[in-house]
């Protein structure tokens, strides 16, 4: 039988399966809510009457109330169930049987995802009744189920530092200081977690943000206690030369729980274990990119081997592990632990091999083998800078974050970053409202920027952010908007139901935050893009399987063909899944390009005879046509991609390119620069096309300046760097680039880059290798 439940977080409702009931009468409405929150007690009739009736006749009070208990009666008897007691002059809600999360969390009884409850409304949100006895009430229990909440979420953050969770309890106390911003404890602690990440920076803003809220809200100074903590973090910062030295590692610092890395290294033809050196790194990502650093060093890099392993302070089986790995390490190897690349499972700005040397499958643990800095990848999200220099300014600006996902399955699954990217496209079809790209709001998330910090970064005036939770078929969505400016939520909604109304939801919420922020839904404009993607929503989860392998594709080879494999199932399932014939073509393209001309042209052929109106299928297919050297029909493909889609900076940015390679590199600028708007964190791929663009407008020194903003350039951006260079008479500048290309792709080649680089112009062509062969690229 399905659970009954009385939702109090936003406007009071009865929850029973995938139905929420709810009544028209407000002082109804009300009545359930505090029944419910003093649900076993028993309440006089005289009591509950002027409550909610005050201001009336004691008879036309009772009446009232009558007619109310009629209706709750009503609405619970429609459930099967009616816990409703009105014995005499009492009334009483029997809470056997009866889920009421707002009462259980302020008796601090139960196991309640707290996070997930203050991803939602607050208590009774939105919700109000001309009755200044129950206002009083409601307000008072708002505060205590807020204080609780909030005091709930400092403990699970507690628990999760305790654990080695960082990056969970930082999110635990960023909601906590979303909800109440003078708790001055939860802004020690978060000052303390990102301290003990290596993130001294970010510590101190929280700690000013502190002090600015506190003078603002209260004329008080900070305890004394948090003054000492920041001038603790002051003295422990690096050196400005030290954070000079690692100034190129701070865009990828994704992980706020960083794990410590040491990088043990010695000459390739040496093996004596004395030569061996030993290297520390606030992260991974850090100690990757100083062991590319240290091999960048040297003139010939295979004269150097690196061991990466997680940095314990010096044990002894540490010790061990790095001078086993560095015993069967081949010249040029940097070889990691499988602890050390588990961190980098699902985003990295690097890309690894299984080490052929290892034992796998032997019974010992397989090693990993770093090939190079990350390629372009659509699903990437690397940022060039952590504060962008310009800024979203339209006032009916919006980002959409990534859903947070509490399902069992979420690591399986991208169906929070789905959600967000889907809700964005609709939103960009609305009139008037600018949506900061996906791959903006995504970045936003993986910096657990604050609310006040996105205002202040990206520029965007409004904020939508959720979250959702996939319990077999049944789904759980928690949405918030919120005005950046005044700093209040705005608007707020939760959905339950299945899985198959997941594409019903999308639309509904799109409407939804654009009828909230510009008071006016252009329905006709947004109407083909509410087709769901397909019916079968065993082939939907197949789908977000091969999308989440999809994602981590460019980290290692494998992940690649686990994609093909789940795109496959999916289309089996449903052999009409147009967007899952798309992805299923692009995940192949990473090991097998030929699949590219057929049968990949002849499926996406179908796909578009599906679906015309998927703008992914249309990129798609652009690529396609630009790989066989169709110019018109792929720049018409990516085109009609970024009318489908406006908000998506990757698809502005490609087409920039798909100009460019025409010989209209003009018209691609002017793509270009809008995205770099919609996104101005600047993705990696965004500022490498903006390099191509401008060299393809001869406009070498802005090109060199854009590409020399990358901390981890491509080969494909170090070859247009070379080339430009070379072309303002700097060949030992166009050389060195020439020389990193060979150090994080050896067997990198002209005819390589050619074969992505499609310009139509055999003269485009031959002055490009010409231009990479002075440079020493052959």
């Amino acid at each position: 039988m399905d659970k009954l439940r009385i939702d109090l977080f936003g406007p009071p409702a009865v929850v029973f399966g995938d139905k929420r009931l709810q009544h028209s009468s407000r002082k109804a409405m009300a009545l359930l809510a505090y029944l419910a929150m003093r649900a076993g007690e028993q309440m006089t009739r005289a009591h509950l009457a002027d409550l909610l009736w005050g201001d009336s006749a004691e008879e036309q009070a009772r009446t009232n109330l009558r007619q109310a208990l009629s209706l709750l009666r009503k609405l619970f008897r429609s459930t099967g169930r009616d816990p409703l007691m009105v014995p005499f002059d009492q009334v009483v809600l029997r809470p056997e049987g009866i889920e009421i999360d707002a009462r259980t969390l302020l008796q601090g009884d139960g196991n309640l995802d707290a996070e997930a409850l203050a991803a939602g409304p607050a208590f009774l949100e939105g919700f109000s009744v001309p009755a200044p006895s129950f206002e009083s009430w409601m307000t008072a229990q708002r505060h205590a189920v807020e204080a609780r909440l909030c005091d709930a979420l400092e403990q699970a953050a507690a628990d999760a530092r305790q654990v080695g969770d960082l990056a969970g309890a930082s999110r635990g106390l960023a909601q906590v200081l979303r909800r109440d911003p003078l708790r001055e404890a939860a802004h020690r602690a978060q000052m303390a977690l990102l301290a003990a990440q290596g993130r001294s920076d970010a510590a101190l803003a929280q700690y000013e943000s502190c002090r600015e809220i506190l003078r603002e809200a209260l004329q008080t100074e900070p305890q004394a206690e948090t003054q000492a903590l920041a001038r603790s973090i002051r003295n422990r910062r690096r050196r400005p030369q030290e954070d000079e030295a690692q100034a190129t590692t701070a865009v990828f610092e994704r992980y706020p729980a960083a794990t410590p890395t040491a990088v043990y290294h010695r000459p390739a033809a040496v093996e004596r274990p004395d030569l061996v050196s030993r290297i520390a790194f606030a992260s991974a990502e850090a100690a990757l990119h100083g062991a590319l650093e240290l091999q960048r060093q040297l003139a010939d890099p295979a004269a150097l081997v690196a061991a990466v392993v997680p940095d314990r302070g010096l044990s002894a089986e540490e010790d061990a592990v790095a001078h086993g790995l560095l015993a069967g390490a081949r010249p040029g190897d940097i070889l990691l632990t499988p602890e050390t690349y588990a961190q980098f499972a699902d985003w990295s700005p690097f890309s690894f091999e299984v080490d052929p040397a290892s034992n796998e499958g032997k019974g010992q643990a397989t090693l990993y083998r770093l090939l190079s800095e990350m390629p372009r990848h659509r699903l990437q999200v690397a940022p060039a800078t952590t504060r962008p220099e310009t800024r979203i300014a339209d006032a009916f600006s919006l980002v959409v974050l990534p859903f947070r996902d509490h399902s069992p399955q979420a690591a399986d699954f991208a169906l929070g970053d789905v959600l967000a990217e889907e809700i964005t496209g609709r939103l960009g079809r609305f009139r008037g409202l600018t949506v900061a790209a996906p791959s903006a709001a995504q970045t936003c998330r993986a910096l657990h920027l604050t609310a006040s910090q996105i205002h202040e970064r990206l520029g965007v005036n409004y904020l939508a952010d959720g979250s959702l939770r996939l319990q077999d078929d049944a789904l759980r969505v928690s949405l918030t908007l919120t005005d950046l400016r005044a700093q209040t939520l705005i608007y707020s909604d939760r959905f339950e139901g299945s899985l198959a109304r997941l594409f019903d939801l999308e639309s509904q919420l799109a409407d939804r935050i654009a009828t909230a922020i510009v008071r006016k839904a252009e329905a006709a404009e947004v109407a083909r893009a509410q087709r769901a993607p397909t019916e079968d929503m065993t082939a939907y989860q197949w789908y977000l399987r091969g999308l989440a392998a999809h994602r981590r594709a460019g980290i290692a080879p494998r992940n690649a063909r686990d994609a093909f494999a789940h795109f496959t199932k999916a289309i089996d399932r449903d052999p009409d899944f147009a967007r899952a014939l798309a992805w299923r073509i692009c995940s192949v393209a990473w090991y097998a390009p030929e699949y590219f001309v057929s049968p990949g042209l002849q499926e996406i052929h179908h796909a578009l005879t599906i679906d015309e109106y998927d703008a992914e299928v249309q990129r798609i297919a652009g690529a396609l046509h630009l790989y066989r050297g169709d110019y018109e029909d792929g720049i018409r493909h990516m085109e009609r991609a970024v009318v489908l889609n406006p908000s998506d900076a990757y698809l502005l940015a490609t087409s920039a390119v798909y100009w460019a390679y025409n010989g209209e590199p003009e018209k691609g600028l002017k793509h270009i620069e809008r995205a770099m708007q919609l996104d101005p964190f600047l993705p990696v791929w965004c500022v490498e096309d903006h390099g191509v663009v401008l060299y393809s407008m001869a406009d070498f020194e802005r090109a060199a300046a854009s590409l020399r903003r990358l901390a981890a350039p491509t080969p494909r951006a170090l070859a247009y760097l070379a080339a430009s260079r070379i072309e303002l008479g700097d060949a030992a500048g166009a050389q060195k680039a020439v020389a990193h290309i060979r150090h994080i792709a050896r067997a990198y080649s002209v005819d390589e880059l050619m074969t992505t680089n499609y310009y139509r112009r055999p003269a485009d062509k031959e002055a490009l290798r010409k231009r990479l062969n002075q440079a020493g690229l052959d």
